[in-house]
């Protein structure tokens, strides 16, 4: 008989559970690192949970929805729960409604993901990610270094710290962005 499990989870929670002396099976498991959700597949999925649900949306408000997503398959699920929860029992999808959801959704995804994901961290790799949330988007490597006002090994440091701990990854050479949705916003102080 064959057998299939898939799990996910907090990048630092799964590395803590990998390194479980009795779970060795896990270390063994084929593992897949997904990419994140394209937004048109984010958009057809709530654009068919809508119709199912016989909710009238128009395209502009869906695709506001959809982008706030990120690709972050626990954002697909935490706007649409609250896009649902903000109608108030209303047949039509507006945009205040995925203003309110997405902002929950926010709050939401600070709490249970961002916040878990720096308790464990040291003060200078949060400082290294406060650095990092001074770009809007992308971050070079050169930038955060001058910011730091440290050498480039103590960069590089703390820079395969955080890729390991699955926080940031390498945009292209030189570059480094947040791997989750919001952080930026989030160590800025905007939700």
């Amino acid at each position: 008989m064959n057998v299939a499990v898939a799990m996910a989870g907090l990048p630092n929670a799964i590395s803590s559970v990998l390194s479980d002396k009795i779970l060795t099976f896990l270390n063994r498991a084929h593992k897949v690192d997904l990419s994140p959700l394209k937004f048109s597949d984010v958009s057809a999925c709530y654009a068919e949970a809508l119709r199912d649900l016989e909710i009238e949306f128009d395209a502009k408000t869906l695709d506001a929805a959809a982008h706030a997503t990120d690709g972050y398959p626990y954002l697909l699920q935490l706007i649409g729960y609250h896009m649902l929860k903000f109608l108030n029992g209303e047949r039509k999808l507006t945009a205040t409604t995925v203003e309110l959801a997405v902002s929950n959704s926010k709050r939401a995804l600070a709490r249970d993901v961002i916040l878990p994901c720096l308790n464990p961290l040291s003060a200078e790799d949060k400082r290294f990610l406060k650095a990092m949330a001074i770009d809007s988007e992308e971050s070079r490597v050169s930038d955060i270094r001058d910011r730091l006002q440290v050498g480039k090994s103590h960069v590089q440091t703390y820079r395969r710290r955080l890729l390991e701990a699955g926080l940031i990854h390498s945009s292209s050479r030189g570059m480094l962005a947040f791997s989750i949705p919001y952080l930026g916003q989030y160590l800025r102080g905007e939700i």
